[in-house]
């Protein structure tokens, strides 16, 4: 019904809030980029077409880690790691996505003038760059955290990996119940 729509949603910002990591996601360079943040060096790279950070992690020790999402797309992308426990961090060090005549293209750190703490909650691996408990809500459609104190886990699902129409605009079942009761005027959202 609404295709114009749609086209212009495919090239949107809200399409792009979440995605998963590929050769036409990413915006990052992964050529064995580097970037030094403090005394922490961090590579970027690809291995077998899939996407890769080399980074310190909570325990302080350097590993590699795949990049499973992109998040955001401009003026930065930021990207997505799992972990156990259907935990997804988002990395400290995004891409800055404008165009190079404009500051852009290379890697920048969110704080720049702060040091990170491994194991600490401003550390990338920590609370406040959990995707489940920060982020997800507003960059995924229909989502359900499903947390289980429990287990102190996550199993996280959604509707859309992104913004869709109905995070915005509601239920689209609503609004086919609307228009097959011939109804007309603006459809509110409840």
């Amino acid at each position: 019904c609404h295709s114009e729509q749609y086209l212009q949603w495919q090239k949107s910002h809200h399409y792009q809030a979440m995605q998963p990591a590929s050769s036409s996601t990413v915006s990052g360079d992964f050529d064995n980029a580097s970037f030094k943040h403090f005394d922490v060096e961090t590579q970027f790279f690809i291995r077998e077409g899939k996407y890769y950070v080399n980074t310190q992690g909570a325990d302080g020790k350097y590993k590699d880690y795949q990049i499973d999402y992109t998040f955001g797309f401009e003026p930065l992308q930021q990207y997505l790691v799992k972990f156990p426990g259907g935990r997804y961090q988002a990395l400290t060090t995004a891409w800055d996505n404008r165009p190079k005549e404009h500051g852009g293209q290379h890697w920048f750190h969110l704080y720049p003038d702060q040091s990170e703490v491994p194991g600490g909650v401003l550390h990338w691996t920590g609370s406040y760059f959990n995707w489940n408990l920060r982020c997800a809500e507003c960059h995924s459609t229909g989502l359900e955290k499903n947390y289980s104190l429990e287990k102190n886990s996550y199993d996280t699902r959604w509707q859309e990996i992104n913004v869709g129409c109905e995070a915005c605009h509601g239920a689209g079942a609503e609004h086919l119940e609307w228009v097959a009761a011939g109804s007309s005027g603006y459809l509110a959202n409840k």
